[in-house]
């Protein structure tokens, strides 16, 4: 089976099969027991079963920009994702799309130089996005409260990280610096009282806050090759989920349970030169492969 899986990577790279708008490589009917798990492969977005099968399109437009950021919404009949578009260095642009699941009703809710949109409210009325506005329009670089109605500016969040997502009651927001920075914080839903989350070391990044607010997922290169590991919120329970030699693990998101984790995988080193889905159970066990695509950049469940 892994020797088969290679051989697929290596017709991915050559150009012999799979990339985008071929199959995910993993057959049979769909699981009705799994969540389907919204991906993008840069130039598309795609919707998969939670088991990796039944892979089917959203976006039509392959060549309209590069799409990141694809995030369901709590209902999860809707998804919000970023297109960015910089093929014309005089004036790139990033957008942030709004579409429903089946792939109808897309449109543009808010139209910036840079950023995109990390998390929905858990109410499903808002959107916490950092945002680099464009130019003239009277806006500063920060961390905006958007209306998934219609783009428009309900809050400025005064912090100088990024900002992931709410917790579970709305609370408080949490995030970090960057990627890799190496400081994740929590603060109160306006941006006051902040304060950092334990444990943390400059070779971590990318926290994802479990759907009952108790763990944070994260990337951390703390042994060398990047790797996905738990905590606690307060620093506790300290956990490498997978090992990582020669391979890059990026991006953990929860299943909507919490009880299974998928996360991107790149082969090739520092610099991959394809991505696939995996997910996992929350200990690390269970490992299953979910695309095979070798272009499945980013994912959410």
């Amino acid at each position: 089976m892994r020797l088969a899986r290679r051989l697929c990577y290596l017709m991915v790279l050559l150009g012999c099969g799979g990339g985008d708008g071929g199959q995910s490589g993993i057959t049979g009917p769909p699981s009705a027991a799994l969540p389907r798990i919204v991906l993008s492969t840069r130039t598309q977005l795609y919707s998969i079963a939670g088991d990796g099968t039944d892979l089917k399109p959203i976006t039509a437009n392959p060549t309209q920009g590069n799409k990141y950021l694809p995030r369901w919404s709590p209902d999860r009949a809707r998804i919000v994702f970023t297109v960015e578009d910089r093929s014309v260095v005089a004036s790139p642009f990033t957008g942030v799309y709004i579409v429903n699941a089946d792939g109808t009703n897309l449109r543009q809710l808010v139209h910036t130089s840079g950023g995109g949109c990390a998390a929905w409210s858990p109410d499903g009325s808002r959107l916490l996005c950092t945002i680099e506005p464009l130019p003239g329009s009277g806006e500063t670089v920060g961390t905006y409260v958007v209306s998934a109605a219609d783009g428009s500016r309900l809050a400025v969040i005064p912090l100088l990280g990024r900002a992931r997502g709410w917790t579970p009651d709305a609370a408080h927001i949490y995030g970090d610096y960057g990627p890799l920075s190496g400081y994740f914080f929590i603060a109160n839903a306006d941006g006051s009282g902040v304060r950092s989350i334990p444990n943390i070391v400059p070779e971590d990044g990318e926290p994802a806050l479990s759907p009952d607010g108790a763990r944070i997922a994260f990337v951390s290169r703390r042994n060398g090759p990047s790797e996905i590991w738990t905590m606690n919120l307060d620093g506790t329970g300290l956990t490498r989920l997978t090992t990582a030699l020669g391979l890059t693990d990026l991006s953990p998101r929860w299943s909507p349970d919490g009880a299974r984790i998928v996360f991107t995988r790149g082969y090739g080193g520092i610099l991959p030169l394809f991505y696939d889905q995996f997910s996992m159970k929350t200990d690390g066990s269970d490992l299953k492969q979910l695309t095979v695509l070798g272009t499945a950049i980013q994912s959410d469940w």
